[in-house]
């Protein structure tokens, strides 16, 4: 499962087994990640975030940590986390 902590401060993006165990966090940054969802297949993570001024909708590939901008025609821009 997807979910949103604040623990910094900010809200981050994690992945966490559904027993709450193998917490993993994806995002580090000082921007407000929000509202992660699940692709149909399960391949991508999509989320909204604040990185360049206003919010925008980013692809994350699964298992590779592979942001993609995917609103405001800058959808080729790559932001590699981590």
């Amino acid at each position: 499962m997807a979910l949103i902590a604040a623990s910094d401060g900010n809200p981050e993006i994690y992945l966490m087994n559904s027993d709450g165990t193998g917490q993993l966090r994806l995002t580090h940054t000082k921007a407000d990640e929000i509202t992660p969802e699940f692709s149909a297949d399960g391949h991508s993570l999509f989320f909204a975030a604040n990185r360049i001024g206003k919010f925008a909708i980013y692809q994350l590939s699964l298992p590779w940590i592979l942001f993609l901008i995917m609103t405001d025609k800058q959808w080729l821009e790559l932001l590699i986390g981590f």
